[in-house]
């Protein structure tokens, strides 16, 4: 009303009068709103409604109770991407991303879920695609990658450590192959991500279900040809030494 749009909303899904589907819905509608990015919190986990939440223009729903680093990641992840393309204050009008160097990458924005058990990992993999327009999401292991996956899918891209606590990464790959298969979607390309480069490891990897094999410590070229080859459909598998 005081003609200054919020660029971010973030909304509950269960509400009195006004519950946040509708609200929204209602927002989609306005044109002087309908560019405010959306984030939901709900406790329901019912496919429809995440369905629904995608329908509506949530970039991502959030699962209550949420925890503040979750909730921090989501939203400013989400204005950064907003920011890159010029919609946000502080992005110069006209001005195209920074282009990304050391390899090719995909064009389309994509939704990759990392799962990284270590945080200077996942920082630096942030670091790698803040001036793309690809939407990360992270878990810090294989129990939460799993939820995640579930919850807050579809995704493009899976990166999986494989040595992760709670649940390693072979056991959390096993997990999605099953509940796709059980589910009847599309396979998503999931990468491992390993200290090790030896034939066994690699093998290991497949076997569980990965479609690729990157060799940590994690370099950018090879990060972003990954993300190139799998979402291209360039090549079966990616062995990274």
């Amino acid at each position: 009303e005081a003609g200054e749009p919020y660029h971010l909303v973030i909304l509950d899904h269960q509400m009195p009068v006004m519950d946040g589907m509708e609200t929204a819905r209602r927002i989609k509608e306005d044109p002087d709103l309908r560019t405010a990015i959306l984030i939901l919190l709900t406790s329901l986990q019912r496919t429809e409604d995440r369905e629904k939440a995608r329908q509506l223009g949530f970039v991502q729903t959030l699962f209550k109770p949420v925890k503040r680093a979750d909730l921090r990641e989501a939203a400013t992840g989400a204005l950064g991407r907003r920011k890159l393309a010029g919609l946000l204050p502080g992005a110069e009008e006209g001005k195209q991303p920074p282009a990304t160097t050391g390899a090719p990458l995909a064009q389309q924005p994509l939704r990759i879920l990392l799962a990284e058990d270590n945080e200077d990992n996942r920082t630096l993999v942030w670091m790698y695609l803040k001036n793309t327009p690809h939407e990360m999401q992270m878990a810090e292991n294989g129990q939460l990658a799993l939820d995640r996956f579930i919850s807050n899918g579809p995704f493009d891209l899976v990166f999986m450590d494989v040595q992760m606590p709670v649940m390693d990464g072979y056991t959390a790959t096993r997990a999605i192959r099953f509940w796709e298969e059980e589910q009847g979607r599309e396979r998503t390309p999931i990468v491992a991500l390993t200290a090790y480069a030896l034939k066994e490891d690699i093998q290991k990897s497949l076997d569980a279900g990965c479609d690729g094999h990157v060799t940590k410590p994690l370099k950018k070229a090879t990060f972003l040809n990954a993300i190139a080859q799998f979402t291209t459909g360039k090549g079966d598998h990616l062995h990274e030494r």
